[in-house]
Parts: C-alpha cells; structure tokens; sequence
C-alpha cells in the first residue's frame, strides 16, 4: 500500500487497506527527524590505522575472525604500560554510544599477588591537560577463539575520548582485536532495493520491492523519491509481514535516475535510515545470448533456464581446469583473473585475457570475474591495464571488454571488505550495473554484524562460513546457522562460499605445522553445502582449490590427490539436487523433532513432476536422533543409509556427528 505525490502536481493515491491509515502522507514523513543509530568509528585491522604503531603490537596478516588480518598485542612484561588508542571525534554528551569487538586470547596470565581486573579494552576520557580522568570498561573472559566483546558509555562533556587496545598492569600475554565499531544508541538498521536487479528498471516495468530490515521497529515505513529528468516522484509505504515493501513508479523514461529510501519508525514518528541507490531504466529488450540474470525466486538464469552456480575459487592453467571441469563443477572464481590469459602471451592485454577466457568456455565452465581487488587501494589490485589507470578505471574497463564474452557467470565485488570500505564497493557495482545489467555482482562478506547493510553492494550475497577447525575436538556446523541466518535478512539471492580446505595450510611453512590438524571429512563436506541449501542458498562456490592445490603441495606434494576424490564426491551429490534447489514448485512441510533438541534441521524439495528430496543435517558435535515428519510421504527411501522409514510419513534419522542423509522417491 502507498501514497504517491509527483512533484510535477501529479497525485496518484495507492491500494489502501486498515493498515494505510496508519501511514503519514508524504508531507508529514518529511518531518520525521532521523533516530537511528550511527557508526562513529569502524575499524578492520586490516592495516595500520593512522600513526605508527606502539611497541609490543603489530598488525597479524590471518590471524583475524576469518582469516583476514588482525591488531595483535604481545605482553610479555607487566611493567610496560604500551597501548594503542583511536581517538573517537564528535561524540555527543547526551547520546549512549554502543561498543563491539571481537577479541582472543592466549596464556594470560595474572602477577602474583595482583588483583587487577582483567580487562581487554576500555574509552579512556582525558581533560585539557592530558590527564586520564575517568574510563568506561567491561571485564574480558579469555578465550582462545574469538568472542564479541559489548559494552555501551555516554560521553564525558568536555573530555576527549579515546578507545584503546590493551591489557591492565599486573597481566602478561598476547591477546588480538579485530571487527571494532562503535555506533549511537539506536536501531542500527537499513534497507535494500531488492527488485529489481542490477539496479535496472525496463521502461515498461516499473515496479520495484524494497526489504527492510528484520531488526526494524515493526510495523516500518518507506519513504521513497525517485528523481529522474527533473521530475520527483515520492510515496510513503508499509512493508507486508515479509519486512518488503512493494512500490509501482509509473511510466519511467530511458536513463539514470535516483532512488532515495528513508526507513520510518511509524510509531516514534522517526526516520532510522536512509539510503540511495543510483539506478539505471532502460527499454525492454531480449536478454544477450551470453545473459546470466536474476527472476524473482532469486535464480540465475542462464540460456533462459535456472542454473545453480556449482564452483571453486580455482585457479586457470590447463590442468586445474580439466580436474574442476572433471569433478563436475559448471564454474570458477578466479582472484587472479587480470592474469587470465591463453597458451602463449601475446603482449596485448586485452587479447591475453579474453584468450584466457575462451580456455575456461572450452572446459565447459563460467567464470566469476574478481573485481574485488580493484577498490580502497587494495594491495593486490591491478592499477595498470590497457591503457588505464587506477583500480577503478581498470575495472570499468573490464567490464566494458568482457561483459559479452560467453564464458562469464557474474562479478565478484568484494571479498570480506570491512564496513568502512562500502561507499567505494557500492561505486563499484553501480558501474558494474550500468555498464553490464545482464550479469549480477556478487559481494561477500563474513561479518554478520554488517548485514543486511552490506547488501548494498551487490546483486547476490556471499557469505563464507568456515566451521571446521583445524585442532578443534569436537566440530559443529552452528557458524553456517549464523551467517546464513544473516545472509537471510538482506533479502537477496545467497550464494554461499563452503569449506573444502584445513585452516592450519594457511600460513603454514613445512609439513611439520599441519601434524594434528584436519579439514572436512567427507561427512563434514557434504554436510555443509546441504546445511546452506536448507537455509536457502541458490549457489555453491567451495573454498578453496587454491588451498588444496596451490600451497598444500609446496609442504606435502602427495596431499592433494589424497583429499580432491571427497570433494568431487560431494560435488556429485550437489549436482543430483540442482532441479530441486532451482524448483519453485510447493514442497512438502517437514515437521523435526530431535534429541538433543535443535541440532537437526531438515528442508523437502520438490521439482514440478512430483519427485522430492529431503535434505537432512546433523549439526554436531554430538550424537543425536530425529524423528522427521513428512505428510503425505510414505515411500521416501534414504540414499546414506542413515534414516529408517518407520511408516506413515515419520523417518528416524540417526547420525554420531556432523552427517546428512537424504530422503527421494
């Protein structure tokens, strides 16, 4: 439902229901002041912020949440009080401001006869002269995996503030930070333009869906204007159960145009966010015979057919993509692929790279083209390439060089960008949308606490949960339960980026440093891509053959060929579900009950001529038992072995760790 004003005195008033007279009219959601939360410091340790840093820290390449970097502290006298502080500018005395950040630790320990409290980090407040005056703290728990560290402070008036980095007198040992911010009291919350993709309206098709976030007071408001050709269309809407918003802008005329939506809290008569999206309208037009496009259950279409992306992060020379063509994945993501390039170097970048394109189309494979590297003056971006310069110069003109090349699948954005760098990533798939609105940016992204805003970077979401550790004694899969459960609430298609890898290879110097570690089992590897598929996920792209055949073999040359036939396993399996994860058809209700309680999640799928398939996973690390219902499904036979039918639609599904079964008739 929505109220619709043309600045041009054009009034269109829209459905109206009970809930429309709750609404306030365009000129009075005007007037709602802004009452959400604001990010004051964002910090990802990804390099050393600001000045130099102080004696006994230093930055951790890997060492971080997910592999990415972190600000390590290494204490080994109490006696020295280093410590390392950002200095937090503009706060507000009458505002309460929020703290998260994710810490570890390793052998701390307290001085003899000391009974300081242990305490990790703190906002420190100084006067004029320097002097420390007052500090707002929580006690840290060591923990030798990471743990989210909260706590909230008002402001001092008059003081300065720092937050610092550090371990109180009378501690030793070495504790890391990663994944600071800092933001006002409030709703931290945001808003997606979901529909349609790429940013791309047709001019015979205005219609567009906006998702909210879940976290928003309910029932939320948008407030939306669109600008285009010095006309102003604005409307206030009520989002539907769902957290959408569901908008029609009218006739829409051929260009670039602006969509600026402002999240309302109703009830506090407050906006809590607001957002821009530069969008593009172009005519209706048959798609490219290369075209891999998003409808709206969130499938790629490719050669106007659903296709589920099944893939690696890989690597190009001839081999590597003969083993990922043969194991029976469709697509590859390449970090290096500015280095794309056929049998022979011609010296003419653009031939080069299209020649290697051609090779991965003559393997039968797509390829997701990295962009990633080419924003917020990353360390491995190309700044040079035919004839341009500059990260962002070099990528619009690859786009503009490959978009039509039939070997391309889609775009890869971001790669665990830190939440500072989203302006520089949304300018990226802007440029990606305009120029190419035929293949979608995909963004990825570990940090749940940024979602749903980072959405906002791309078509399709990615997040890259890696739950099996290295020297953990007992695994579980509940880190996939969280970032997919975050993925879920952008409202995007979720491609999910799944382990295939043993953490302890990263970083990892001579065979000796990957004694009593593991990776996935085969039971692990299966498990998690079948997890990700209950929780919704239209694409698969495993991490990492670089992992498996890049570095391992630099330390144990024979490894490889010993860990790839579970994987290519695996990747059968997924490929026997691909028409029923691409199905739109109803499926079945699953009803699960198992003990222990909650570590068991079932999903059925059913393609339209009646066949189903029950996915099954057993979260670990425990045993455990499930009674699963499944209505109406008397002959469902179990392909692991791992589930008896017990008749009448109710399965007994029994598993000593993490494992999966799947049900079919």
């Amino acid at each position: 439902m929505y109220f619709v004003f043309w600045s041009v005195s054009v009034f269109l008033a829209g459905t109206l229901s009970i809930l429309a007279a709750e609404l306030p009219d365009v000129k009075t959601a005007k007037t709602f002041v802004h009452g959400g939360g604001e990010i004051i410091l964002n910090e990802s340790f990804d390099a050393p912020p600001g000045s130099r840093l102080p004696k006994q820290y230093s930055i951790a390449p890997g060492e971080g949440v997910n592999g990415t970097s972190a600000l390590k502290h290494e204490r080994t006298d109490s006696s020295m009080r280093p410590s390392f502080s950002l200095p937090l500018a503009g706060l507000n005395p009458a505002k309460v401001y929020n703290v998260r950040i994710s810490i570890r630790s390793q052998n701390l320990k307290q001085d003899a006869g000391s009974k300081q409290k242990l305490v990790a980090c703190a906002v420190e407040y100084y006067n004029k002269n320097g002097d420390l005056t007052d500090i707002d703290y929580t006690a840290y728990t060591p923990d030798s995996k990471y743990t989210e560290v909260k706590f909230s402070f008002k402001p001092r008036p008059g003081r300065d503030a720092r937050f610092v980095c550090y371990l109180w007198h009378g501690w030793t040992g070495t504790t890391w930070f990663d994944d600071l911010r800092i933001s006002s009291a409030g709703p931290d919350v945001s808003v997606l333009l979901t529909w349609p993709t790429h940013l791309t309206f047709r001019t015979n098709d205005s219609r567009f869906t906006l998702h909210a976030d879940p976290k928003s007071p309910q029932p939320p408001g948008a407030l939306v204007t669109f600008a285009q050709a010095g006309k102003t269309r604005e409307m206030v809407l009520q989002s539907d159960r769902n957290s959408d918003f569901q908008g029609d802008l009218g006739k829409l005329t051929e260009g670039p145009a602006r969509m600026t939506v402002r999240l309302l809290d109703l009830k506090r008569k407050q906006y809590l966010y607001e957002g821009i999206f530069n969008v593009n309208v172009i005519p209706p037009q048959s798609p490219p015979s290369n075209a891999a496009t998003l409808d709206r259950h969130g499938r790629l279409i490719v050669d106007g057919k659903p296709f589920m992306p099944l893939g690696v992060f890989g690597l190009s020379d001839e081999v590597s993509l003969k083993r990922i063509a043969d194991a029976g994945f469709n697509c590859l993501q390449l970090y290096s692929s500015f280095s794309l390039c056929g049998p022979e170097k011609t010296g003419d970048p653009v031939a080069d790279l299209r020649a290697g394109m051609d090779r991965i189309q003559r393997h039968n494979l797509r390829l997701i083209f990295s962009l990633a590297a080419q924003m917020n003056d990353h360390p491995h971006g190309t700044k040079q390439w035919a004839g341009e310069a500059g990260g962002f110069n070099v990528a619009r003109k690859a786009v503009e060089c490959f978009k039509n090349h039939p070997a391309l699948l889609a775009w890869y954005v971001s790669d665990e960008t830190a939440q500072s760098g989203i302006p520089e990533l949304v300018r990226l798939r802007e440029m990606v949308n305009r120029i190419d609105p035929w293949h979608p940016a995909w963004t990825l992204t570990y940090r749940v606490q940024d979602m749903p805003y980072y959405g906002v970077s791309g078509d399709v979401f990615g997040v890259d949960p890696y739950p099996v550790k290295a020297t953990a004694k007992e695994q579980k899969l509940d880190e996939i339960i969280d970032y997919m459960e975050g993925a879920q609430t952008t409202g995007l298609p979720i491609w999910a980026v799944p382990q295939i890898f043993n953490w302890a290879i990263i970083g990892a110097r001579d065979a000796k440093a990957l004694e009593g570690t593991r990776g996935p089992n085969a039971e692990e590897m299966r498990a998690m891509p079948l997890l990700c598929a209950i929780m919704g996920a239209k694409g698969f792209i495993f991490y990492g053959f670089t992992t498996l055949f890049h570095w391992l073999p630099k330390i144990q040359p024979e490894a490889p060929e010993k860990l790839w036939p579970p994987v290519v396993a695996m990747v059968q399996v997924m490929k026997s579900l691909e028409p029923f994860i691409v199905s739109i058809t109803p499926a079945p209700e699953v009803n699960v009950e198992s003990k222990p309680v909650g570590r068991v999640r079932a999903r059925a799928f059913q393609t339209a001529d009646g066949q189903v398939r029950v996915l099954i996973v057993a979260l670990g690390p425990m045993p455990v038992t499930a009674e699963i219902k499944v209505p109406g499904y008397n002959q469902l036979k179990s392909r692991f072995g791992l589930t008896e039918n017990s008749g009448a639609g109710i399965y007994h599904f029994k598993a000593g760790a993490i494992d999966s079964d799947i049900l079919e008739n």
